[in-house]
């Protein structure tokens, strides 16, 4: 699923990606109730807008086309 998220990251510039290792800073999965991996959100104004649970590149997909706005910063981050 790495590879699909950085492609992702290429194609698209005005998006925001973040990867999070969750062994490392629990706190962001405790913060957000991560309970299986990967778990991918879409964040918009600091609000959990989307999230999908699992390894779905399509979805995960639609969600980045969806949501990619020239003028906006939406954040996608997977953990």
């Amino acid at each position: 699923m790495n590879y699909k998220f950085e492609a992702l990251a290429q194609t698209h510039p005005e998006v925001l990606f973040l990867y999070v290792d969750v062994d490392d800073v629990q706190s962001v999965s405790s913060k957000y109730g991560v309970k299986a991996m990967p778990t991918f959100f879409l964040i918009k104004n600091k609000e959990v807008v989307r999230k999908i649970v699992g390894a779905n590149p399509d979805e995960v997909k639609k969600l980045v086309d969806a949501s990619a706005e020239p003028f906006d910063t939406p954040q996608i981050v997977v953990e």
